[in-house]
């Protein structure tokens, strides 16, 4: 798989076209994490205040009922966790299949709590997580949720926010 780096450069990065969930559940994916090896040239290419991931593929395929995850970790350039995300879901229905499974849940720190969108069925979706700060995203991990592992994401594009424009970063 080759990334567009924050730059406009490419890097070839572990595969995830095969992504299948893990064994155990609670854990990140077997491929991950997913690095973004971008290669900033200066201040303005490095740093992020958001991060999207768009869904496009479940291990269910076309008839899964959603999408599910546990948790999304983002790391720095020194490989440290990034702390104080905020998670959104645009145009994603927590509703119909359980009013509890949030966004927020995301990036609580607790594997044991979900995020599920029933809107996938129409064929997509979106997480958008805010950082606190501009800072430089290196990887990202994934963590299941523990339910039925249909709803796991198989395909996905990652993206940025760079002044103002969702820039893609990779996809499977």
């Amino acid at each position: 798989v080759e990334l567009l780096d924050a730059c406009g450069g490419f890097s070839e990065v572990l595969s995830v076209t095969q992504a299948t969930a893990p064994d155990q559940r609670w854990s990140p994916y077997p491929e991950g994490p997913f690095p973004l090896r971008a290669l900033p040239t200066d201040a303005n290419c490095e740093t992020s205040k958001a991060i999207r991931f768009i869904f496009t593929d479940v291990k269910g395929g076309a008839g899964a009922d959603g999408v599910m995850l546990s948790e999304i970790k983002l790391y720095d350039d020194d490989d440290q966790e990034i702390a104080g995300l905020n998670a959104s879901n645009p145009g994603g229905n927590q509703v119909s299949l359980n009013p509890n499974q949030v966004p927020a849940n995301l990036v609580d720190g607790r594997t044991e709590t979900k995020w599920i969108d029933a809107s996938f069925s129409s064929g997509s979706s979106v997480v958008e997580l805010t950082l606190p700060n501009p800072t430089v995203v290196k990887e990202y991990v994934f963590y299941t949720g523990a339910d039925p592992d249909k709803r796991d994401p198989t395909t996905w594009t990652v993206e940025r926010l760079n002044h103002g424009t969702w820039q893609t970063l990779g996809s499977p």
